[in-house]
């Protein structure tokens, strides 16, 4: 790659060793500070907190919510629809 200025990443966590994700992390953070912009699609939550800016929830195909990590792990609608919490 030439020097990107988006990459996409399909969950890049799945069947990681825990250390070797945090290599990945750093390297992504890395990547981020020079100015590229990441595009993650990732359930592994402590990934996505430690990387993202602005959170995306898709169900169906379709955008439920965005907004911070804060905002959308204590939004009614994702806990109701991904964790089966009643809220």
């Amino acid at each position: 790659m030439l020097s990107p200025k988006l990459i996409l990443l399909d969950e890049p966590a799945a069947g990681v060793a825990p250390t070797m994700e945090g290599v990945l992390c750093d390297f992504i953070l890395e990547l981020k500070a020079e100015g590229v912009t990441f595009a993650i699609v990732e359930h592994d939550m402590e990934m996505v907190k430690r990387l993202c800016d602005d959170i995306y929830v898709l169900t169906e195909g379709r955008e439920m919510m965005h907004g911070t990590y804060e905002q959308v792990t204590t939004d009614p609608r994702v806990l109701n629809a991904f964790l089966g919490t009643m809220v």
